[in-house]
Parts: structure tokens; C-alpha cells; sequence
């Protein structure tokens, strides 16, 4: 019995350390301040780092407990140089020159910013962290434990500067930084410090995202992180491009790819396996943005003007979010519109509810590279007036701003602001799309999350059900079920559209014919046999005979693509069979297939004939018995006719 309770703890503190890496949460959890947690995460605030006033490199100084840390704490998205510039930060990061030179400190500050300890655990033997600012001695980082001792596999006194960013000799940017912490340290208490020992001449350290405890895989996942989308793009009134964001992130590519670094030399043959994967599947069903993700700073854009710091209305941690529904404009009519997702998480564009991004902002997400394979067809959940799913070549660097899509598929050609599904509307209900992208087959892509425009007007995207790899055995197309409650009608109205979009492609593969094929026609089956006006049912358009030349379409499809078409999805209500002709909205919908429906469809409009009369079979049977009856009396009474006027002529 002791055996398993102790192994039913071991197994709880094991998923809480696994949870305490995958939010990496800003506010440090309760079970952290315990000794057996595993900490991963140290964000700069007073509750994780403490200011020692003054003091040489070998001498701390004054504890300073009334330092402000508001003036020295730049926000994640901030800039320098004119606005020009982001410093590559990872999340709210120490800025030495005391941001915006409020306070009585400023760049002349010298001193000690000391970090709280941590147990580094066997295993987990990196540090990280980003680092820019002063690239000369006497400003420097280091790691040590309790008496001072270098923790350290670096020589020496363990000293770390910012030595990668000269332009022009000294930086504002920041580098993530790769620290391995000696084996004899490991499983013991051991902290941070970083003295600001210079105070002109860009006399400051920028240090953020403290990081203990974070394997080969955390180290690579960081690196591509910062390195591949943290840049931001640069002002228009910046001359020096040599000074940009754009080429501030290419020079730190190079950097972390570059096998003459010894700090990041034993990552880079993950780093290039990683971007080299087969396939990309993403549901955010792990309630948080996962390693996959990076957000391209180059991109984003507001209404008002080509480049601004509108980043600050953006929050990355809030991408995933798992709302049920959006109820526009103050409750609008009571409508909750539902986003049509899959599972609980999904990828929430819309700050004012529970998402991330301000309405006139655009903004996109990166997957990491990866080469492209399976069937070449792409799917996503859309939604939204400004989303778009795009795929970009990847040439060693990060699509940039004006590079074309190799493919891509969006919003516009079947959005509307209409908040009733019935009346035809989407908002910012989700739809199923999938795209041809099978002419890139083998190339190595990234796949891009976009909201695409900058402005109002519905100007969200949203996003869920990623897959790159989907399978062509049994592919069908599938209807979702949409929910509005309404006050003008009184009651809830359950809708099925056919809402999957297919983007074909000029160039395609042979497999993903037929499937273009099926799209094509089921596009015309829900238009024409399913639509509002008929309240989603084909009963009465059977008795006109208008889907003659839909059954005929449908006889016309190849075998694969008949296939396709008979097993995707349809729907009936439960209580049709109790009202025929009728379809109530408030009954349960029933998923059925396209094959079942169109078998009642084409045997009510038989091939040769303009159309048969719609009626249940035994009802046909019965008009078609007495129909064949009455010519036979008919023509039984003009024979009787003729042979009784012929006799009458006889004997006249």
C-alpha cells in the first residue's frame, strides 16, 4: 500500500512539472516556492529579482528595496531608436537604461540585480535567458551558487557578455543565451546576477525570460522562438537599414545556425531536424500556444499607420482561448453566435472576447518549417472576416511582409456579417477549409496563421483543426451543427450547412481530383436540394422536378468521386418523419449521408424522364396503379364505343 501511494506522488508532482512548463506562467505558482518543485520560469518582477545600490564587481553593495522597478521594466513590444527597433525581448525584460530615463536612476545606475534560487535538476541541465545591452566588461551576467562559485561549465569566473550584437559596437537588441550548469552543481541552489558596472556610452544590460532548468528540446524550442519571428519591422523613417529589425533577425538566424558558435553548436542538428519534419497538426487542445508557434513581429500592422507600437495591444498568452460563443454588440438581438470549434480550445483572434489581437490590428503566426508531405492537401478552421491560411516557402529566413503565398486560401470569398446562420450568415463562425497545396510537395514551408488586414469592420481571424498530412482513405466531407439562440423567433434554431470550402489549384495531383470533384458537386447539392428557402429539405423541390439535372450531375461523377460524395456527411431532424414536407428547426438533428439522399433524389427523377412526381413510395405505387387503370378504362371504353357505333351503322 505505501508503494502505491508513493508512486501515485510521484506521478502528481511529475504532471505538475510538466504543467509548470507548458503555461509558463508570468506569476510564479504556489508549489514552486516548494523545495521539490521544478522551477522554469523567472519573470523580472520584484517577487523573483532584488537591486543591491552601488558596489564593484566583487562587492555588492546595499540592498536598494525601494528600487523602482516600474522605470526599468520595458514592455515586451517596446522600441528604440526612434521607435524603430525591438529588442528581441521573449516577455517583459530589465532595461538598465530606466526606461524613458524616469526616476532618479537612468544609464549612470550602477549596481547588482540579484535573481532568487533554484534547484537545477539532473536532466534539465540549460539556462536561458535573453541578454543585450553594454557589450564591454565591467557589465556582465553570471550564475553561481550560494558563496559565489562558478556554476557553470564556462571557464574562469563564469562571466557572460553581450558579444554578439556590434552595430554599431554597442546594441539595444537582445540574443537568447545558452548557460549549461556544471554536473556538480546540479540539485543544488544556485541563482543569477547580473552587474551594471558602466554608466555611459550605452552604459546598461537588457536581461529577460529567465529560464532555469530546460533541456536540449526547451533550448532549441526557445532559440527558434526568438531567432525565427522576434524581430520586429522597421520604422519608415529609419535610413540605416543596415539597422533594422529585418536585418536584426536575419543576423541572429545566422548566428544560432552557425556552427563556429560553440553556444549553440550542439543544438543546431536538432534545430535542423526540426525544420525538417513531414507534416504540422496543431488543435490547441494543450490550452496554450504551443513550441510550433512564433508570432512574426515583421508583420503587424494598424490601421492608422505603417509601422507603430500597436504590438501592445496584442497578448500572445491569450491566443488560445476556449469561449463557447460571442454575443456581438451588446447582446445583439440575444444572439450568441457559436465560433464552430473543435473540442474545447481553439485559436482566438479577437481581443474584446477572450482573444488576443485589437480588431485593427494584423497580425500573423509562423509554424516552425517543416516539409510538406502525405497528400499535399491542407486543412483549417476559418473564420472571421480577415483570416487567412498561407503557405510560404522557406529559403533558410522567415517569409517577410512582402512575400507572395505559394498557396493560400481565406475569408473573403464566403464571409458575411449576417449573425443568422439561416440567412445565410458566418460572422465569426468557423468553417471547414481545405487546401490543394500538393503542387509543393517535398518543398520545405511554413505555414502562416493571418490576419491578413489591418482595419475594422469584423477585422479578426480565427483558427482551429490544423492538419498538413490528411488522409485521402475514406475522405468526406463532413457538415457542422450551428446553434443561435434567438429572441425574435423564440426559439433555438439548430442549423446544419454545408459549410466545408475547398481551394482548388491549377496544378494538382491525381489523388486530389476527385476530391475537387466531390466539392464541386456538393456545393451545387447544398445550394440547390438544401437550402434555406426549402428550410434545408429537397422535399419540395421533388414535387416540381427541379433536381432533375442535379441527379443527372450526380450519375456524371467519376467512381472516386462518387464515392466521396455518397459517404460525406447530411442531416435530417428527428421529427420529420411526424411533418413531411416540413422541416422544424427546433427538432434533433440526425446525421445521415449524401448517398441516402441522393437515392430518394434520383429515383424521384429517373434518368430520361424531365422529372417524376415526389410522393412516398407506396403512395408512387398506388398513382402509378390507378394511373395505368384509368387508361385502361379509358381505352376499354372507346373500344365498347367503336364496336357499338359500328353495329348501329350495320343495321341502319
Amino acid at each position: 500500500m505505501k508503494k502505491q501511494l508513493l508512486l501515485l506522488s510521484s506521478l502528481v508532482l511529475l504532471l505538475g512539472g510538466i504543467s509548470a512548463r507548458e503555461t509558463l506562467s508570468p506569476v510564479m505558482a504556489e508549489d514552486e516556492a516548494s523545495e521539490e518543485s521544478t522551477i522554469t520560469y523567472l519573470p523580472f518582477n520584484q517577487a523573483n529579482f532584488s537591486f543591491y545600490e552601488g558596489g564593484d564587481a566583487a562587492d555588492k553593495g546595499t540592498l536598494d528595496a525601494d528600487f523602482n522597478f516600474a522605470n526599468y521594466t520595458a514592455h515586451q513590444w517596446d522600441t528604440f531608436w526612434g521607435n524603430g527597433r525591438h529588442f528581441g525581448a521573449l516577455d517583459d525584460f530589465y532595461y538598465g537604461v530606466g526606461w524613458g530615463q524616469q526616476g532618479e536612476k537612468g544609464e549612470a545606475w550602477t549596481g547588482w540585480i540579484v535573481s532568487a534560487s533554484w534547484v537545477q535538476k539532473a536532466g534539465s541541465p540549460y539556462v536561458t535567458f535573453t541578454l543585450g545591452g553594454n557589450v564591454q566588461d565591467p557589465s556582465f551576467v553570471r550564475i553561481v551558487d550560494e558563496a559565489g562559485n562558478n556554476a557553470t561549465t564556462l571557464e574562469g569566473d563564469g562571466k557572460i557578455t553581450n558579444g554578439y550584437f556590434s552595430d554599431p559596437v554597442l546594441s539595444n537588441n537582445m540574443a537568447v543565451r545558452v548557460v549549461e550548469i556544471a554536473e556538480e552543481y546540479l540539485d543544488k541552489e544556485i541563482h543569477l546576477e547580473i552587474y551594471d558596472g558602466k554608466t555611459d556610452g550605452f552604459g546598461m544590460v537588457n536581461f529577460g525570460a529567465l529560464s532555469p532548468n530546460q533541456t536540449a528540446d526547451d533550448v532549441v524550442d526557445t532559440i527558434w522562438k526568438q531567432g525565427f519571428g522576434g524581430q520586429g519591422d522597421a520604422a519608415t523613417n529609419n535610413q540605416d537599414k543596415s539597422n533594422d529589425d529585418v536585418a536584426a533577425q536575419k543576423y541572429l538566424w545566422d548566428i544560432y545556425k552557425n556552427s563556429a558558435n560553440a553556444e549553440y553548436e550542439v543544438f543546431q542538428e536538432s534545430l535542423e531536424q526540426s525544420l525538417a519534419r513531414p507534416s504540422l497538426a496543431e488543435d490547441f487542445e494543450s490550452g496554450a500556444l504551443s513550441a510550433e508557434w512564433t508570432l512574426d513581429c515583421n508583420f503587424v500592422q494598424d490601421e492608422m499607420t505603417s509601422y507603430s507600437g500597436s504590438l501592445e495591444d496584442l497578448d500572445p498568452s491569450k491566443f488560445v482561448s476556449d469561449w463557447e460563443r460571442m454575443s456581438p454588440w451588446g447582446n445583439h438581438n440575444n444572439v450568441m453566435v457559436p465560433f464552430n470549434k473543435d473540442g474545447t480550445y481553439f485559436l482566438n483572434g479577437w481581443k474584446d472576447n477572450g482573444g488576443a489581437a485589437k480588431e485593427s490590428l494584423r497580425w500573423r503566426l509562423l509554424s516552425r518549417p517543416f516539409t510538406l508531405g502525405g497528400s499535399g492537401l491542407v486543412t483549417a478552421k476559418l473564420g472571421g472576416a480577415n483570416a487567412r491560411l498561407a503557405l510560404y516557402e522557406y529559403d533558410g529566413d522567415k517569409p517577410s511582409p512582402s512575400d507572395l503565398p505559394l498557396v493560400y486560401a481565406d475569408t473573403s470569398d464566403w464571409w458575411t456579417d449576417n449573425l443568422y446562420v439561416s440567412e445565410g450568415g458566418s460572422n465569426v463562425s468557423m468553417r471547414r477549409t481545405y487546401l490543394d497545396a500538393s503542387a509543393y510537395l517535398g518543398k520545405t514551408v511554413v505555414l502562416a496563421l493571418e490576419d491578413y488586414k489591418a482595419g475594422g469592420g469584423w477585422g479578426h481571424g480565427f483558427f482551429d483543426s490544423i492538419d498538413t498530412d490528411v488522409s485521402l482513405e475514406n475522405f468526406a466531407f463532413r457538415v457542422d451543427t450551428l446553434v443561435e439562440t434567438y429572441d425574435k423567433e423564440g426559439f433555438n434554431a439548430r442549423y446544419a450547412p454545408f459549410a466545408d470550402h475547398y481551394v482548388g489549384a491549377s496544378e494538382t495531383t491525381e489523388a486530389l481530383e476527385p476530391i475537387a470533384e466531390a466539392a464541386q458537386f456538393l456545393a451545387s447539392y447544398y445550394e440547390q436540394a438544401r437550402s434555406a428557402e426549402q428550410q434545408f429539405s429537397y422535399c419540395g423541390l421533388l414535387e416540381n422536378g427541379e433536381l432533375y439535372d442535379l441527379a443527372q450531375a450526380y450519375r456524371g461523377l467519376s467512381p472516386e468521386a462518387l464515392s466521396i460524395v455518397d459517404r460525406s456527411e447530411d442531416y435530417n431532424y428527428a421529427g420529420y418523419l411526424d411533418h413531411p414536407g416540413e422541416t422544424n428547426t427546433e427538432d434533433e438533428l440526425v446525421k445521415s449521408t449524401v448517398g441516402e439522399g441522393m437515392a430518394v433524389i434520383s429515383a424521384r427523377n429517373p434518368e430520361g424522364s424531365a422529372y417524376f412526381a415526389a410522393a412516398p413510395s407506396g403512395t408512387v405505387d398506388a398513382i402509378a396503379i390507378a394511373g395505368s387503370a384509368l387508361i385502361l378504362l379509358v381505352v376499354a371504353g372507346l373500344g365498347a364505343y367503336i364496336v357499338i357505333r359500328r353495329k348501329r351503322q350495320k343495321q341502319s
